[in-house]
C-alpha cells in the first residue's frame, strides 16, 4: 500500500471518528418515568404512544406558541410542547420531559423564546447576545444599546398581550434571554418589567474606545441613583404607590439633570437622541396636567425661576414659554387645581 493510500484512509477513518462522536443536536431522551406523546400540544389532546424514561425522539424545530404545567414526582414544572417523532410516529410531548445532547438550561431558553416569541425574533436576540462580545468601539456600544431597546420593548408588548393565555406566570427566565435588563415581577395591572441595569452598560463602555458611551451611562446611573436601575420612577418622581408618584420639582434634580443633558450634548452627539428623551421627560414631569408635586409650593417656584432665570440652552423658546405658564399656574394651584406639597398633606392626596 503506498504513502498516499494509507493517508486517505487514514483522513477518512478520522473523518467519520469525529462524525460518530459528534453530538445529535435532534435527538432528545425521556427524563420522567413516562410521557404521552399527544397529536396536537397541551395535556388534553389525544394520546398517541406513551413514551419512558431513556426512550430517544427526534425535534423536528417546531414549538407550541403556549407553555403548560405538569406535576412529575411533586415537582410541577412549566414548559412549551415540542414536536417530535418517534420511529414512524410524530406527535408533541412537553418539552419539560425531555433532556437534549446539549446544554439543557441554554436549549430550554431558545425553546421557551420561540414559544413566545417565535424563531425569527429568537434568532435576533440571539445575533444581538453574541455582538455583545465584539463592542470594540463606542458606535458599536450605541447600535447595541439601541437594538435591546427594541428588543426589550418587543418582548414587553407580546408579553402583555398573551397575559391572560399564560395566566401571568413569573418569567425568571428573561435574566437570561437579555443581558443587561432586570426581570421584575409584574404589578397587579401591568406587564412584566425588563428594566435596564446601567451598572452592566457602563462596564461595557469602559472597554470601548471614545468617552461618549461612558457619558451617557453615567448619566443615566444618575437618574436611578439608587441602583442604577431603570424605574418608574427617576431621582425627579417620588414614589406614592407601585403605579402612582409625585413630581419632585422643588428638589433642584430636574434643573440639575437639564444641565448635566446639555453639557453632555455640547460635547457628545452620539447618544443625542436618548439625551432628548431624559429632556422630554423632564419638561413632561413638570407640564403634565396630571402631574402631582411631592414639595411644597415655596420650593417648587424657586426651582422653576433658577429654571427660567438662565434657561439650559437645549430648551426652546416653546418649552420656556411652556413653564412660564406652568410657573404662573403654581402661583395660585388651588386655584388651578394643582396638587402641590403632597409631602406635608400625606399621599392619599
Amino acid at each position: 500500500m503506498s504513502k498516499q493510500v494509507f493517508r486517505l484512509i487514514l483522513c477518512l477513518f478520522v473523518v467519520l471518528q469525529v462524525v460518530g462522536c459528534k453530538p445529535d443536536v435532534d435527538q432528545l431522551s425521556v427524563e420522567v418515568e413516562k410521557i404521552a406523546m399527544r397529536a396536537a400540544p397541551g395535556i388534553k389532546s389525544a394520546e398517541m404512544v406513551t413514551l419512558n424514561r431513556g426512550d430517544r425522539v427526534k425535534d423536528l424545530g417546531q414549538v407550541s406558541p403556549f407553555e403548560s404545567e405538569i406535576s412529575f414526582d411533586g415537582t410541577i414544572l412549566r414548559a412549551p410542547w415540542l414536536k417530535v417523532q418517534k420511529g414512524e410516529k410524530i406527535g408533541w410531548v412537553f418539552a419539560g420531559a425531555l433532556k437534549p445532547n446539549s446544554d439543557p438550561a441554554v436549549w430550554m431558553l431558545q425553546k421557551r423564546l420561540e414559544c413566545y416569541f417565535g424563531r425569527p425574533f429568537a434568532d435576533r436576540l440571539n445575533a444581538w447576545e453574541s455582538s455583545l462580545e465584539q463592542l470594540g468601539e463606542e458606535q458599536a456600544l450605541a447600535a447595541a444599546f439601541r437594538e435591546a431597546v427594541q428588543l426589550r420593548n418587543i418582548m414587553i408588548e407580546q408579553l402583555d398581550r398573551r397575559a391572560n393565555q399564560d395566566g401571568r406566570p413569573e418569567y425568571f427566565w428573561l435574566n437570561e434571554a437579555m443581558p443587561g435588563c432586570i426581570y421584575q415581577r409584574a404589578f397587579r395591572l401591568g406587564p412584566p418589567q425588563l428594566l435596564f441595569d446601567y451598572r452592566f452598560w457602563a462596564d461595557k463602555a469602559r472597554k470601548t474606545s471614545g468617552s461618549a458611551d461612558d457619558n451617557f451611562m453615567q448619566l443615566s446611573m444618575r437618574a436611578f441613583p439608587t441602583d442604577s436601575i431603570e424605574s418608574m420612577f427617576p431621582v425627579w418622581r417620588f414614589q406614592l404607590s407601585e403605579m402612582d408618584g409625585a413630581s419632585q420639582l422643588g428638589t433642584g434634580a430636574h434643573l440639575d439633570m437639564l444641565k448635566n443633558v446639555e453639557q453632555s450634548l455640547a460635547k457628545y452627539r452620539l447618544f443625542e437622541p436618548e439625551l432628548l428623551r431624559f429632556k422630554e421627560a423632564l419638561l413632561d414631569d413638570i407640564l403634565n396636567n396630571n402631574t402631582k408635586f411631592w414639595q411644597s409650593q415655596e420650593l417648587i417656584l424657586q426651582e422653576l425661576d433658577a429654571m427660567l432665570a438662565s434657561p439650559p440652552a437645549i430648551l426652546q423658546a416653546r418649552e420656556i414659554n411652556a413653564l412660564e405658564r406652568r410657573r404662573t399656574m403654581l402661583q395660585d394651584p388651588e386655584k388651578n387645581w394643582v396638587k402641590v406639597n403632597l409631602r406635608s398633606k400625606g399621599v392619599e392626596e
